[in-house]
């Protein structure tokens, strides 16, 4: 297979990856909406945000490396 060939077929799938990731961005919350209270969908995304958030802090604590294990006893 010739290269270019497939070079073409990798730019093909990119934008049919991108037609898909638009339509599930604009109309999976539609459907989501119309099944799902708005209020407990808002309360379930500040939950996932929260949660996000916490994770990017914990990770951004571990870069320091802090020990946190117990120290030995001696004795």
């Amino acid at each position: 297979m010739d290269s270019s060939l497939i070079g073409e077929y990798t730019q093909v799938y990119a934008m049919i990856a991108n037609i898909a990731m638009v339509v599930m961005v604009s109309i999976l919350p539609l459907i989501l909406l119309s099944v799902a209270p708005a209020k407990a969908v808002s309360r379930h995304l500040i939950f996932l945000a929260l949660g996000l958030l916490l994770l990017i802090g914990l990770n951004e604590l571990s870069k320091f490396g802090f020990d946190v294990a117990a120290p030995k006893l001696s004795g």
